[in-house]
């Protein structure tokens, strides 16, 4: 998260929170969703890997995606 500036909380879901941040490299805001590990099955690690490869105009943007030891952040356009 040392990328980002967090701006506050979007809302929260099954997987976790979406949170409403500034990138600040490329100086634009952002939703970074973050997913507790522990709650992230196989489902969901292969829509991630679908995300990761899929680039489309109804769909958005997966940025980045990082780390740390408790939570998986992804950020999206």
């Amino acid at each position: 998260m040392n990328n980002y500036v967090e701006l506050g909380i979007c809302g929260e879901g099954a997987y976790g929170q979406v949170l409403k941040c500034k990138s600040k490299s490329r100086n634009r805001q952002v939703a970074i969703k973050r997913m507790k590990k522990s709650a992230i099955d196989a489902k969901a690690k292969r829509e991630l890997g679908v995300l990761q490869r899929l680039h489309h105009g109804n769909v958005i943007g997966l940025v980045d995606s990082f780390a740390d030891p408790k939570h998986l952040y992804l950020v999206f356009e």
